[in-house]
C-alpha cells in the first residue's frame, strides 16, 4: 500500500495532493460511524486510512538516477515505487568495527561476486590466506582487495583464458562494474586499454573508474546492478539479463558487441522484436520458423521463409500460407466479403460466391453452410481461426445465425 500511494504521488500535482488529504479524513471520519459497536474493525479501517494519510503528507518520493559517466551511456529515473516493489539484493559493506563473522560474510559474497561462486582450497587459490588477513586486519580496503581478485592467477584461469577478449570484456564489465556494457563507444575504449596493457590494465581501469568510486566506493562490496537496483538501459537489456545468470560463462560469444553491430545494420534485413518476443497469442507481426530453438534477444533476421501477418493478407487456414477461393480449399477464405444470404437462388452469384462489380453475397446457404460465415467472423475479430476450447457454445450463440 505505501509503495502504490508513493507511485500516485509521483505523477499527482500539488494542489490535487492537498485536496486528497482533505477527502480522505472526511472518508476516514464516515467509514469510523460504520463500525462503532465495532472497536476491532474501527482500529483496522483507522490504520489503513491513517497510513494513506502518512504517505500523502510526506514530500513527493525522488526518482532514483542512474549515474551517467561518459555521453555514451544512459542516464536514465527508476521511481521510487519501483524500486521499493522489487525484489532488493542484500549489499554487504565491510567495516573494521564489525564482528569477524560479519567480516566472513563480506569476504565470501566478494567471491561470489567476483569469481561467481565460492572459492574454496579445490580451486587451488594461493593468495586467499593471505589476501584475507590483510583485509580483515585493515591493510587494505574492499576496493584494493577486488582488485588483486582480478590480477590473480584464478581469476585469469577462469574468465579470461576460455574466452575471447570482447567476451572478457563483457564478463569484467559485470564482475567489477556489475552491470553490462552500455555501448559501441565504451566497448572499443576497454578494447583499447586491454590490447596495449592486458588483463592487469582492464581490471584496473574498472576499478580505478569513477563509476567504480561512486556505487562502491572503497568499502562496499560490489554488487548486481539489475531490475529494483536502478534504472535498465533500454538497448541492452537482453544480453544484460543473460550476463547476470550463474549461466553466463558458459556463452562463450559475445553479446553485446555483436548486439550494437546488429543495430546498425537496415531494419528490413532484421526484425526488432527478437526471436519469439512477440506476446501476442496471434502472433501479430510476425512468425519466426523453429522460435522456440536458442531463443536470443537479439534483432532477429527474417527472409522468405518467416510469414508477416498483415490486415487482409494473413494465412487462408493455420496449414495454408495462400488462400484460394471460396470452395477450393477449404476454410480459405482470402479476403473477399462475408454476407449471410437467405436461403434462394440467383442475384448474380456464381456458386454462391460474389463476382467483382456485383452487390451480392459472398455466401449463400443453397452452397455454403452457415458455418462458414461463422469461420469468418471469428478470423475478423481475433485474426485466426480458434481452438474447440475457445469458440462460443454452438447451443448459445454460434447456433443464432
Amino acid at each position: 500500500l505505501s509503495a502504490n500511494v508513493r507511485g500516485l504521488r509521483g505523477v499527482i500535482p500539488e494542489d490535487v495532493t492537498e485536496a486528497t488529504i482533505v477527502a480522505l479524513r472526511a472518508m476516514r471520519r464516515q467509514s469510523l460511524d460504520y463500525f462503532l459497536e465495532d472497536a476491532e474493525a474501527t482500529q483496522l479501517v483507522k490504520g489503513y486510512f491513517d497510513l494513506l494519510i502518512a504517505e500523502y503528507l510526506t514530500d513527493k518520493p525522488s526518482n532514483q538516477v542512474r549515474i551517467s559517466v561518459s555521453n555514451d551511456q544512459q542516464g536514465l529515473q527508476l521511481p521510487q515505487s519501483y524500486s521499493m516493489s522489487a525484489e532488493v539484493r542484500p549489499k554487504f559493506v565491510f567495516k573494521q568495527a564489525a564482528t569477524l563473522t560479519q567480516k566472513q560474510e563480506a569476504i565470501a559474497a566478494i567471491y561470489r561476486h567476483v569469481f561467481e561462486r565460492d572459492v574454496t582450497d579445490t580451486y587451488g587459490f594461493t593468495q586467499k590466506a593471505e589476501l584475507e588477513s590483510q583485509l580483515i586486519g585493515g591493510n587494505i580496503s574492499v576496493k584494493e582487495f577486488v582488485r588483486r581478485l582480478g590480477k590473480s592467477r584464478l581469476y585469469r584461469r577462469l574468465f579470461y583464458e576460455p574466452f575471447t577478449i570482447s567476451r572478457a570484456i563483457e564478463l569484467a564489465a559485470r564482475h567489477f562494474l556489475g552491470r553490462g556494457l552500455s555501448s559501441r563507444e565504451e566497448f572499443q575504449t576497454y578494447f583499447d586499454v586491454m590490447t596495449k596493457g592486458g588483463l592487469p590494465a582492464l581490471v584496473d581501469a574498472f576499478v580505478d573508474s569513477a563509476e567504480y568510486s561512486d556505487y562502491f566506493g572503497e568499502e562496499t562490496v560490489p554488487y548486481l546492478r539489475g531490475l529494483g537496483q536502478e534504472a535498465q538501459e533500454c538497448r541492452n537489456w537482453g544480453p544484460q539479463l543473460d550476463l547476470f545468470k550463474y549461466s553466463a560463462p558458459v556463452r562463450k560469444v559475445p553479446q553485446f558487441i555483436t548486439l550494437f553491430g546488429s543495430y546498425q545494420k537496415p531494419l528490413p534485413e532484421q526484425h526488432p522484436y527478437g526471436c519469439g518476443n512477440d506476446p501476442l497469442e496471434i502472433q501479430f507481426g510476425a512468425i519466426f520458423p523453429q522460435e522456440t530453438r536458442n531463443p536470443h534477444p537479439q534483432p532477429a533476421f527474417f527472409n522468405k521463409d518467416t510469414r508477416r501477418i498483415l490486415i487482409g493478407s494473413g494465412a487462408g487456414s493455420p496449414d495454408k500460407l495462400n488462400g484460394n477461393a471460396l470452395g477450393k480449399v477449404p476454410g480459405s477464405l482470402g479476403t473477399r466479403v462475408l454476407k449471410l444470404e437467405p436461403l434462394h437462388h440467383g442475384n448474380g452469384t456464381s456458386n454462391g460466391v460474389s463476382q467483382p462489380g456485383h452487390q451480392s453475397p459472398s455466401i449463400n446457404l443453397l452452397h455454403h453452410s452457415s458455418p462458414a460465415f461463422i469461420e469468418g467472423a471469428y478470423r475478423q475479430v481475433f485474426g485466426r481461426s480458434l481452438y474447440e476450447g475457445q469458440r462460443q457454445p454452438l447451443s448459445s450463440t454460434e447456433s443464432k445465425p
